[in-house]
């Protein structure tokens, strides 16, 4: 019977690894069934662990993580338990919510290292790499992968050379460096193919179609994608037609800039300040395929491209991408007999309008539940943002825009962090000047307005390239307070980073920001962003003076020196933040707040 169940296992782990998940499943009930047999299911956790992994290839990660998480590590020897672990990241990663894997893995890394488990320990970093990469730390995700290499060729199987070399390519390509993601995506393919994974294989080969793309060889990338789509009707032609849809996870940088909610399709989406968008009632949208978007994070049975997007503090959204009529701004209603001429919308969208990419939702997590705005639009000098898209169609001159955040007064500011080695200093003086009340980062406080205004402003002064240039953002104490529901208030500069830092919104309101592209320059303006002066919507009274001349434009380059001063004292922290690279796309990434407007 030992035998039978040796020949079971076997077969379970090639009906897995060619999507044959129907079958898959059958063996694992008559693996289950001759396991009762032999010895109570407790007392062995390999079962779990297939199931688990069957679990994952039926996209079921919620019913992988409950199974798992009644597994009872406790009992289990150090290598049952690093598996448990090991498997417990794989689901947190495959549910899109990769900081959540943290915990577990390095649990598994650690009980690795005790019982000297290489192979378990390689597998560990793979995932620990993907992280990085999701961390926006490519370089550590190469570096921890390059360690593992010559143990993974010499002693892993070739499942685990496929997915080290996957991995190190989707560092390389946020890298940019596109050739070296063919150097080792090659292998990976050849690896893939012998260990004889369909998914795995879906995966490399999808992965040398972005980077084809993304070098514009556009004939090798229709070539790959054509042979990727091949292999994913195959499985689908030998799974189960009631599973779940087979996705090739691709990790790249963030392409999708817009997002709009499909409410047709979407399964966990809320009701936010427009009505869903309806992808069926549209005249003019068309679902992109995944040769025609080289960005998708995975490929769909019917070829659309899929996208997903996982934040730090949990939330995340996924998205069809489908191309789309789009414009900035909005279009005057003809509904209102009183409202003055307006031009006709029909005009406005054939003068303004620009065919563009955009991710109709049908799923969203965590604080996208909750917040008021239908979706999200990313700025960056990333050719796939709307700006550039609008200035290729000629309805914009320059490849220039600007961000003006209001100082409404509610919770909606975003976060700023700058480097640990000087919070303390900070601390310190902050507590001098203001009259002994404590700097708390991390703690809630009860104060009012009134008090806060009693405290210092913060003011941070950007130093450009030019000799004796520099912007000052002063920042009020009702700006670095962040309100709470209770009524308490919470500090949002932080002092958290290693190296570099993020300027938040809350560091940006009441200031005109201007970001030119084309010239790599950045500018400050003293604005009341919340004055529109019959312009519409879109446009800020701009203060007069020095600022709004030639010389408050700041030529940036990799590091801007930052210094931090109490203003009331006088003092001064001394900073090196790198506010804005010319390789630096996310530079405002932020922790997102429940009721951000911005």
């Amino acid at each position: 019977m030992v035998m039978q169940q040796t020949v079971i296992r076997i077969c379970f782990e090639w009906a897995l690894a060619t999507m044959e998940l129907r079958k898959a499943e059958t063996y694992l009930h008559i693996w289950e069934a001759l396991h009762s047999t032999l010895m109570p299911l407790g007392d062995d956790v390999e079962l779990a662990l297939a199931k688990a992994r069957l679990y994952r290839r039926q996209d079921r990660p919620q019913d992988a993580w409950k199974l798992l998480q009644g597994v009872p590590t406790v009992e289990l020897p150090p290598y049952g338990r690093a598996q448990v672990m090991l498997q417990l990241s794989h689901v947190t990663l495959h549910a899109d919510a990769p900081f959540n894997a943290l915990p577990a893995l390095m649990e598994c890394l650690a009980l690795c290292e005790d019982i000297g488990s290489e192979v378990l320990m390689a597998q560990a970093k793979v995932l620990l790499a993907r992280l990085y990469v999701a961390m926006e730390r490519a370089e550590d995700a190469v570096a921890l992968l390059e360690e593992i290499c010559p143990y993974v060729l010499e002693h892993g199987g070739w499942k685990l050379q496929a997915e080290v070399g996957l991995e190190m390519a989707k560092a390389y390509f946020v890298l940019q460096e596109y050739d070296k993601c063919l150097v080792v995506l090659e292998p990976s393919k050849v690896a893939a193919v012998n260990a004889e994974d369909l998914l795995l294989g879906v995966e490399v080969g999808m992965m040398i179609a972005r980077v084809y793309h993304m070098r514009q060889d556009w004939e090798a990338r229709d070539r790959v994608a054509d042979e990727c789509l091949r292999w994913n009707e195959s499985m689908e032609a030998s799974r189960e037609r009631e599973a779940a849809d087979v996705v090739s996870v691709l990790e790249g940088p963030h392409a999708l800039l817009r997002v709009l909610s499909d409410r047709g399709m979407c399964v966990d989406c809320e009701e936010h300040t427009d009505p869903p968008y309806d992808v069926s009632k549209s005249t003019t949208a068309n679902y992109l395929t995944c040769a025609e978007y080289g960005h998708c994070y995975s490929c769909e049975s019917n070829n659309h491209c899929r996208m997903t997007q996982s934040y730090a503090e949990g939330s995340m959204w996924s998205a069809l991408m489908v191309s789309e009529l789009c414009w900035v701004g909005p279009l005057p209603s003809t509904n209102d007999d009183n409202a003055p001429d307006e031009p006709d919308p029909s005009m406005l969208l054939s003068k303004f309008g620009v065919r563009f990419p955009i991710g109709c939702q049908t799923k969203e997590t965590g604080l996208f539940l909750t917040q008021k705005e239908n979706g999200i639009m990313g700025m960056s000098q990333d050719p796939n943002t709307i700006v550039p898209f609008l200035v290729k169609s000629g309805v914009l001159r320059a490849n220039l825009f600007s961000l003006c955040f209001a100082d409404t007064g509610d919770s909606g500011s975003t976060d700023s962090y700058f480097p640990s080695s000087v919070g303390s200093s900070f601390a310190s003086l902050y507590r001098t000047i203001a009259n002994g009340h404590s700097y708390r980062e991390d703690d809630a406080v009860l104060l009012s307005p009134s008090d806060q205004r009693k405290l210092p402003n913060i003011q941070i002064v950007l130093r450009g390239t030019t000799p004796g240039s520099s912007v000052v953002l002063s920042i009020p104490p009702l700006q670095y307070y962040t309100a709470n529901a209770d009524g308490s208030v919470a500090n949002n500069i932080h002092f958290t980073q290693s190296s570099g830092g993020v300027l938040g919104a809350s560091t940006m309101a009441n200031f005109d920001v201007i970001f030119d592209m084309d010239q790599h320059r950045v500018g400050f303006a003293p604005a009341r962003c919340d004055d529109a002066h019959g312009h519409g919507d879109f446009a800020p009274n701009v203060s007069k003076g020095q600022w709004t001349d030639k010389s408050f434009w700041e030529v940036y380059g990799t590091l801007v020196t930052a210094v931090l001063v109490c203003s009331s004292g006088g003092l001064a922290v001394l900073l090196l933040v790198r506010v804005l690279g010319r390789r630096q796309q996310h530079w405002t990434q932020v922790a997102l707040e429940e009721s951000d407007e911005s």
